[in-house]
């Protein structure tokens, strides 16, 4: 049983009693839907282990008492174990002190001795572990937070590529299908593809900044750090289209931020299929001049270095687009990860 589930189940062990969707959700920091869900999956693998009716769920003591043991079973062990699942945790938000302690089934000066390894692996996120009586909570920039739930999500996954299904998992309140399908739809109108590789890690981006502002915590309307971007009319329109129908299915409002934000995730992962309208000739213009001079250094390096020819104009145009939305994530300090693993 995934860990997840042990703080619903925990809750209905103390309640002892029928409990309302809405006041576990409130309980337990997720949505009535959420509780739902968790239901549902809790009683496909413990048939009847949570009754529910007009006064809410009641859970089997019998069958409750064989899940949670179960869970248990599930529960971080080692100090590695417990680091990863405390970062996780906390860079959702808040947590309590002695919350952790009763979900991990830990004494206080365990905990204590594991706080250190998560204060140094904070820091390459230039993010710090503050604690104020017994709540722990991480500051620092919001984009750094995203980072670290980014990183944490490939980490978990122990691959380089992190799928749909893990991305379900991680954001249960994010229907992360429903993104994955508008982003498709939307750059198709506009003419741009995308490979899966950098689909997965857009959506991944999409659900993490939906699951942010849900718990308060987005962007503002001027506190990110993007560099300044020359964006052309319907790159705008493309990322305002994608916002628009997030903000009316989430029902959530996405700040002037979150927005510039959408908009550089978009041109830096997609590419633009309309390459009829690109010639060598007015390549320039489209990607600078900085950058074509980059491209043809490039290109000469490898020719002189391999002796291959790579001046055919349709691979040019090709490789500099690719080479464009690498500079873009450079510069504002946005990565994908190498789905081959390699480094």
């Amino acid at each position: 049983m995934q860990t997840k589930y042990l703080p619903l189940l925990k809750q209905l062990f103390e309640a002892n009693t029928w409990v309302t969707a809405v006041s576990l959700a409130n309980v337990l920091g997720i949505s009535a839907r959420t509780v739902k869900t968790y239901v549902s999956e809790l009683n496909s693998s413990y048939h009847g282990i949570i009754s529910s009716s007009r006064k809410g769920y009641h859970i089997d003591p019998e069958i409750g008492a064989k899940a949670l043991k179960e869970a248990k079973s599930c529960i971080p062990q080692t100090a590695r174990e417990r680091v990863a699942y405390i970062m996780k945790r906390i860079s959702r938000g808040p947590v309590s002190f002695y919350d952790l302690c009763e979900e991990l089934f830990i004494s206080s000066s365990t905990l204590y001795a594991v706080l250190p390894r998560i204060r140094k692996q904070l820091e390459g996120f230039d993010l710090t572990l503050h604690m104020a009586s017994d709540i722990m909570e991480i500051k620092g920039l919001e984009k750094n937070k995203r980072k670290l739930l980014s990183q944490l999500l490939y980490h978990e996954s122990n691959e380089n590529f992190v799928n749909l299904e893990t991305i379900q998992s991680a954001f249960p309140d994010i229907d992360v299908i429903y993104v994955k399908n508008i982003v498709l739809e939307t750059l198709s109108e506009y003419r741009y593809f995308i490979n899966d590789y950098s689909l997965s890690n857009l959506v991944l981006h999409i659900a993490i900044a939906a699951d942010r502002i849900k718990n308060n915590a987005g962007y503002g309307e001027c506190d990110q750090t993007l560099e300044t971007l020359e964006l052309l009319p319907h790159e705008y329109e493309l990322s305002q289209k994608i916002v628009e129908r997030l903000e009316e299915h989430f029902q959530l409002k996405f700040s002037a931020g979150e927005e510039q934000e959408m908009t550089l995730l978009l041109i830096s992962r997609a590419t633009s299929l309309n390459y009829n309208s690109i010639t060598m000739d007015n390549l320039a213009d489209i990607i600078g001049k900085d950058c074509i001079d980059l491209v043809y250094e490039l290109v000469n390096a490898i020719g002189s270095y391999y002796y291959i020819n790579l001046n055919e104009p349709e691979f040019l145009i090709r490789f500099a687009l690719h080479i464009k939305n690498l500079l873009i994530r450079a510069q504002n300090e946005h990565f994908c990860k190498n789905p081959m693993g390699i480094r």
